[in-house]
């Protein structure tokens, strides 16, 4: 390819590299409500009055150590704002796709370390990663930051640099990721070689101290909060994860590894489609074997190791290995720089000249770009992960802006269901006093001036209820009762009615 066919495909990965920065700023800024799994890490740090005590086992989540830190001193000093709360994963996303262009240039050809950004950029969970209060991104960040610095060091030993960046940050991201492990692993066993023949002995000091920093410092995290968050689920996260973990008999093992790696673990950039990781899992073979052919062995170990020790990890029951992308992050630059690389040999298959394979890529350039632009139109059309979770939001926020000083909140659950992790989040944020039962809240002196009362899931607030209200001393009386129809966008369940009643205090 000439040097001006060279600068035309550059700026189409210019092109894709603006549009997947684009559309991660604008999920981010279109402060989608908090879901589920975020929510309840909200709630966590929400309960923290300390940083000791936001190490506490967390419900239902785990986290690393310096991500719940450094999310909980951001809720301290800023509030509990979604954009407050998204702000570090969403820079952490963008620092590792502008750091992601500096490892696609190590593809063979400059077509496959175009594809590579390109599919990265445009990927829809990266991109969603980046808008939520999870540590995925950092794990993602992690792992090309390793990418880069072994990278070049493996083009210049001489140079003491990359090595004694990697002996700084190694402990500082395992603190921050549990599956940048995993990537300094593969670190240790691909660089050792040069290491051990290195004539400079301040090389293998630093990677002696970094290695041994970084295995204290998991140690320690890992052990004293990562455990116990584990076990503190009661088995929930165990059970959760169960699919994750290779069963122990044969022909289950080779059914499990196949659904494994053409499922969702390998969707890029496509997402959640049926047979897209296929597809993508095909091209990683083609590149890999294409980049073992160019010489790049060193590489190609850096890229495929990660997924060997993510695999033993899982083995063991220690860390899942699929079926979500969501704890793959740490592998996503592999994947995008592999499948790049094949889509890339697949292109060039018996192309009879340089001017059809940069037809050929303007095609695939142009069909991730339509990849980018539909995602960002269905943002913007659903602001949400789930309509139920947006209606909650604004349910909640109507509350607290018709509220009154000494308004009070209570959640009845007809059916023995407690609030969702997202009402009690947006509850307790709203500022109005929420009270975890009827008759705690008829028991203060004096009693609220308004009480709002959230019965889920039914039509209308239960007859025992209004009946305890109308007793109440100083007398409740209905003013408003409004009914919300809560949908589950991704389960497809039917809608569920949840009715928001103000009840007002009458004189005595």
């Amino acid at each position: 390819m000439t040097t001006a066919g060279h600068e035309r495909v550059w700026k189409l990965a210019g092109g894709l590299l603006v549009l997947g920065i684009a559309w991660r700023l604008l999920r981010y800024v279109l402060d989608f409500p908090l879901w589920w799994d975020e929510a309840l890490l909200a709630l966590n740090l929400m309960d923290s009055r300390s940083a000791a005590e936001a190490l506490r086992p967390l419900r239902e989540q785990v986290a690393p150590v310096l991500f719940i830190w450094v999310e909980w001193a951001a809720m301290r000093l800023l509030g509990p704002g979604e954009l407050v709360l998204r702000f570090l994963p969403f820079v952490a996303s963008v620092a590792a796709l502008l750091l992601f262009v500096r490892v696609a240039r190590r593809a063979p050809e400059t077509l496959s370390a175009v594809l590579a950004v390109g599919i990265l950029s445009v990927a829809y969970f990266p991109v969603r990663f980046a808008a939520e209060v999870k540590p995925y991104t950092f794990d993602l960040l992690s792992a090309v930051a390793f990418l880069v610095l072994a990278l070049q060091w493996l083009d210049d030993t001489n140079r003491l640099g990359p090595l004694l960046l990697i002996a700084l940050l190694a402990p500082v991201a395992v603190a921050l990721s549990y599956p940048s492990v995993f990537i300094l692993a593969t670190l240790g066993i691909v660089l050792f070689p040069r290491l051990h023949r290195h004539p400079d002995v301040r090389a293998r000091l630093l990677a002696l101290a970094g290695g041994v920093l970084a295995g204290a410092v998991f140690y320690v995290s890992y052990l004293a909060v990562g455990v116990e968050q584990f076990e503190a689920s009661g088995g929930f996260l165990r059970a959760y994860w169960s699919e994750s973990f290779p069963p122990a008999r044969p022909g289950s093992l080779l059914a499990w590894l196949v659904a494994a790696h053409t499922g969702n673990l390998f969707a890029y950039p496509l997402g959640d489609v049926a047979g897209a990781g296929a597809a993508t899992f095909a091209a990683c073979i083609i590149g890999a074997v294409s980049l073992y052919r160019s010489g790049a062995r060193e590489t190609v170990a850096l890229l495929v190791l990660p997924f060997g020790f993510t695999l033993a990890a899982a083995t063991l029951r220690l860390y899942p290995y699929g079926p979500h992308p969501r704890v793959a992050q740490h592998l996503a630059p592999s994947i995008c720089l592999l499948a790049g690389t094949g889509l890339a040999a697949a292109l060039g298959f018996r192309s009879p000249s340089a001017a059809r394979t940069r037809r050929r890529a303007a095609v695939a350039g142009g069909v991730l770009a339509l990849i980018g632009v539909a995602g960002i139109v269905i943002d913007v059309v659903q602001p949400f992960k789930s309509p139920a979770d947006a209606i909650i939001r604004s349910v909640v926020s109507t509350m607290a802006s018709q509220a009154r000083p000494g308004d009070g909140v209570v959640f009845v659950a007809t059916m023995g269901q407690p609030p969702t992790p997202p009402m009690e989040f947006y509850l307790r944020r709203s500022g109005l006093e929420v009270f975890p039962s009827l008759t705690s809240a008829l028991r203060p002196k004096p009693v609220p001036m308004h009480l709002w009362v959230i019965a889920y899931p039914a039509s209308t607030v239960p007859g025992d209820v209004k009946e305890v209200l109308l007793g109440a001393r100083p007398r409740f009386v209905p003013e408003e009762d409004r009914v919300y129809s809560l949908k589950n966008g991704v389960d497809r369940r039917p809608s569920v009615p949840c009715s928001v009643s103000r009840w007002g205090r009458e004189s005595e």
